[in-house]
Parts: structure tokens; C-alpha cells; sequence
């Protein structure tokens, strides 16, 4: 449909989940060609010593972006290394994807695309906020604060 022939709510709901849906779908194949890029010999003999160095130079997408949508990819495409998304993801949209891309698989399972980007948001935050308390004993000097940093790569 044109979209300046969009005259009804319908019309304008109807045309933007489709967008969505094509954006979810885009999402899942930039990843895919990036994970090419990366896993293949395609960069071999440019002057590129990288698949980021590639995204960086060609298309302004910064590290994490490219890992961004090499992750989506892994995580909602078939078989973890496809250019088509999941049946089951089909309905959701490249934001909502990414909210959920940072929840464990068990709490994804749960949503439907009911779900608003706001309300996985929330079940974000609220996974977020189950935070594991761990205290490091050991005598004086015995590298305690090492381990630790080490651990948090700090």
C-alpha cells in the first residue's frame, strides 16, 4: 500500500506491524551476512582485517552493533546460523528482539508478541534486580581483590 494512501487506523496498525515484521527479518539476516563475513574467506584479500573492521568502514557499525546483530542471529534465526528468523519470533519486532536477546531462554519462552517493548522492559529490570550477593574470605594479601577483579574484568 501506498503510504500516503493510509487513511484508517487499520490501515496504519496493518502497514506498521508489517514493517516491524520486515525489520525483525532484516535484523536476522544482517547477522547472517556478518557472521559470512567473519566465518568465511570473503574479506580475504580486501583491506580489511576483520568482519568490525568491514561493518566499521563500509557502513559506520561500531563493535557492538555487529555483535549485536550476530547475536540476534544467533539466538532467532533457524538452527542459530540462518537468514530466517524462528517461526516462533516471527511476530516480533527488531526492538522487542533485542530487549529479549538480553533474557535467559527460559524467560523468553514465556512471551508472546502480545508483550509490549515496555512490559519486556520491565521483565528486564526485574530479572536484572535478582543480583547473586558473593563475599571473598582469605587472609591479608592473598589476592583476594585480584581474583575478584579478574572475575569482573575490572
Amino acid at each position: 500500500m501506498e503510504l500516503a494512501k493510509i487513511t484508517t487506523f487499520e490501515q496504519l496498525k496493518g502497514e506498521l506491524g508489517n514493517e516491524l515484521h520486515k525489520a525483525a527479518i532484516s535484523f536476522v539476516r544482517i547477522g547472517y551476512l556478518l557472521k559470512l563475513a567473519r566465518d568465511g574467506n570473503i574479506l580475504a584479500g580486501t583491506s580489511y582485517a576483520d568482519v568490525n573492521d568491514f561493518a566499521t568502514a563500509e557502513f559506520g557499525l561500531d563493535k557492538t552493533q555487529v555483535s549485536r546483530f550476530i547475536r540476534i542471529n544467533d539466538r532467532f534465526s533457524i538452527g542459530g546460523y540462518s537468514e530466517h528468523l524462528k517461526e516462533e519470533y516471527e511476530s516480533y519486532g527488531s526492538a522487542k528482539l533485542s530487549l529479549m536477546l538480553t533474557l535467559p531462554d527460559e524467560i523468553n519462552k514465556e512471551l508472546s508478541p502480545e508483550f509490549s517493548k515496555s512490559d519486556i522492559q520491565a521483565i528486564k529490570e526485574e530479572d536484572d534486580e535478582e543480583i547473586i550477593n558473593v563475599a571473598v574470605i582469605g587472609k591479608p594479601n592473598a589476592g583476594k581483590s585480584s581474583l575478584v577483579n579478574k572475575i569482573s574484568g575490572t
